[in-house]
């Protein structure tokens, strides 16, 4: 399948006209004219407000005539409403931060407004000795309220800049794809209605400044010395007028017309001198040789014996600069018209040329404010395009969602049927696990008590075993050491040794308690000298031994001792209290 071609619109906006080109690229490196539309608009107006209006009606007028395949356009405009600058910066880092630092900078010290109402851009330029240190750079600027004038004037008209460019670089770029300047050091004079534009290059290296000599300078002497109106003075310049040679050349017949001829005679003297002093500042400031070869162009360079004239002043070759080599022209094109204007097509064709190739200087001075909004246009349908995608999925989802939740509400009302009888089951199961879990606690219990019956008479032999000879015991009172006061320890106590004594019964239900102290009280009798240590204590060594009372000194206390103080009664008396090793839980 053959690719489509790609179109694109350029237009080249003057100080006192408008052109307009469309191309097509057929292939990456093939640039084929399919329109070209040149209109004058300016008249007699000399200031950019009263020549806006103006402009806005022509462009409007081509339009209408004129069916264009995109609404996106390349623009350039006029040295008459921007200006250039060379600097150059000191030795420095080649990062691109560092850079643009300092060329930020020295906009600020050569731009004659305040940086916030201009835009500005820059180049960095190729130097010709390529030993030197120093960076060139191009600064091209514009007032901010120019250029939004300009693009309104394009919004207007459904039009939408892709770049803004420069009349200067336009030429330069157009002239190196044709290799101009490469053989020998060249110069391009675009004589255009209220500015002339000098053009240096020298292989790659770009130099620019802009003349205020041009064919409306002429105009207005001619309606100075004749005392005739703008239009009349124009007619005069574009029909009879000349450059008059001087000399020994013959005037011609009519005295209006040698009037004329000397007008603009005078002007391109004026013309000449100032591009004599171009070439001395460009050699002082670039480091260059002078140029060899002068191209023309613009409207005001076809006036007659212009190309001989310049010739013969700056005695260099001269001839009208011819861009259509790397241009094919469509069928559909009038040549023979196009060649009245071949000489006005460099900006449009510099314009056509940065679609296909990347060109030595590659600028815009379209604000920030509206590529932004370009931008963001640009992305609107994009962003419908996501917005409806995301209301789609969102209402596929809620579809989806609400049947779920359908299918979901009757299976829930399914399940909550299901799940009240098992509730029921469930009520009734856990009623016999309760149940079960207290019949378990009665068997556990039943078995400590199985497990312990056998404790206190291990215990009481192991007391017996411990005792010292002569030593018995009349006392033996388990009880709690944390949870049992004094007077409960007194009405709790039981007497395993002593006289039981008959209790009424009580409806009192005794609390269970642990059981981890045995209270003691015992009686020794002494046969011979009781030595260095009591019964007691002898005692207290013995159950230190035991594995029913605790190893802890401190947990076994004699609580009293009484020794013998009668000859005739040798019996002693003593109580202890002696914590066990386990706790024992009272049934």
């Amino acid at each position: 399948m053959k690719k489509k071609a790609d179109f694109r619109v350029v237009i080249d906006i003057g100080a006192a006209s408008i052109k307009i080109a469309e191309f097509t690229y057929p292939t990456p490196n093939e640039m084929v004219l399919e329109k070209f539309i040149y209109e004058e608009y300016a008249g007699e107006a000399d200031s950019n407000e009263s020549r806006l209006p103006l402009l806005a009606e022509a462009l409007k007028k081509i339009l209408s005539e004129n069916k264009f395949r995109t609404s996106k356009v390349f623009l350039s405009i006029s040295s008459q409403t921007t200006f250039v600058r060379f600097i150059k910066l000191p030795p420095a880092s080649k990062q691109e931060t560092q850079v643009n630092q300092l060329v930020r900078f020295e906009a600020k010290q050569n731009i004659p407004y305040p940086i916030e109402e201009v835009t500005w851009d820059y180049q960095l330029l190729s130097p010709v000795d390529e030993s030197t240190e120093e960076i060139s750079v191009m600064i091209a600027v514009i007032k901010n309220d120019i250029i939004n004038n300009f693009i309104k004037i394009l919004e207007g008209n459904k039009l939408q800049a892709e770049f803004v460019d420069i009349t200067p670089t336009t030429f330069f770029n157009a002239a190196k794809a044709n290799r101009v300047g490469e053989e020998e050091p060249s110069l391009i004079l675009n004589m255009g209605s209220f500015c002339s534009t000098l053009v240096f290059i020298n292989q790659n290296q770009f130099y620019a400044r802009t003349i205020p000599v041009a064919g409306n300078t002429i105009t207005q002497q001619i309606m100075k010395e004749l005392d005739v109106s703008h239009e009349e003075a124009e007619n005069m310049k574009r029909n009879i007028g000349f450059v008059a040679l001087g000399g020994a050349y013959e005037e011609v017949d009519s005295e209006v017309s040698t009037i004329v001829s000397k007008i603009i005679r005078n002007v391109m003297t004026r013309l000449h001198s100032e591009i004599n002093r171009s070439i001395n500042v460009y050699r002082s400031q670039q480091k260059s040789p002078p140029p060899k070869k002068l191209y023309l162009a613009g409207g005001s360079s076809i006036i007659n014996f212009t190309e001989r004239f310049l010739s013969t002043k700056l005695k260099m070759e001269t001839e009208y600069f011819n861009p259509f080599s790397v241009v094919k022209i469509s069928p559909s094109v009038d040549k023979n018209e196009l060649a009245n204007y071949a000489h006005m097509t460099a900006e449009v064709i510099g314009l056509g040329l940065r679609h296909i190739t990347t060109c030595p200087i590659e600028i815009s001075l379209l604000p920030r404010s509206i590529t932004q909004k370009y931008f963001l246009i640009q992305k609107i349908p994009y962003i419908t395009a996501a917005c409806c995608t995301i209301i789609l999925c969102l209402f596929t989802i809620y579809l989806g969602q609400y049947k779920t939740y359908t299918a979901y509400s009757k299976l829930l009302s399914l399940r909550k049927k299901v799940l009240s009888t098992k509730r029921q089951h469930l009520n009734k199961l856990k009623s016999a696990e309760k149940s079960l879990k207290n019949s378990q606690n009665k068997l556990n219990s039943y078995k400590s008590i199985i497990k312990d019956r056998n404790y206190w008479p291990l215990l009481l032999n192991n007391f017996e075993k411990y005792l010292p000879d002569n030593t018995w015991l009349v006392e033996f009172l388990p009880y709690s050491e944390n949870t049992v006061s004094t007077t409960e320890k007194k009405t709790q106590r039981r007497a395993l040794f002593s006289r039981r004594t008959s209790r009424k019964p009580t409806s009192e239900k005794k609390e269970k308690q642990e059981i981890d102290m045995i209270k003691i009280k015992g009686h020794s009798l002494i046969i011979h000298s009781e030595g260095k240590k009591t019964p007691a204590e002898r005692f207290k060594e013995n159950l230190l031994k035991s594995n029913y009372t605790s190893n802890n000194s401190e947990d076994i206390k004699i609580l009293k001792y009484t020794p013998v103080e009668n000859p005739k009664n040798n019996i002693t008396t003593f109580s202890m209290n002696i914590k066990l090793r386990k706790t024992l839980k009272e049934q």
